[in-house]
């Protein structure tokens, strides 16, 4: 009797964990269309880590600006030295 009801958890378990890593999965593919570059509008390009995108925290909003749009403030400071 043990074995039964353990089969039938693990079942129940095996079942939840396939349904969460479909959400999952289904979800992630969602956020990564909404992903975009937010001064020109471009996404990444296929393979294109956004760790190095900058971003922009103004109060609720969290913003990426994508390398090629974002330069630093003290480049120019620099270049005139």
């Amino acid at each position: 009797m043990a074995s039964f009801a353990r089969r039938l958890k693990r079942k129940h378990l095996v079942s939840a964990r396939k349904e969460f890593m479909k959400h999952f999965k289904k979800t992630m593919k969602q956020f990564k269309n909404q992903v975009v570059c937010s001064s020109c509008g471009r996404p990444p390009h296929p393979g294109e880590n956004i760790d190095k995108w900058h971003i922009d925290q103004e109060s609720n909003n969290i913003d990426l600006i994508c390398t090629e749009c974002f330069s630093p403030p003290n480049s120019e400071d620099l270049s005139n030295d």
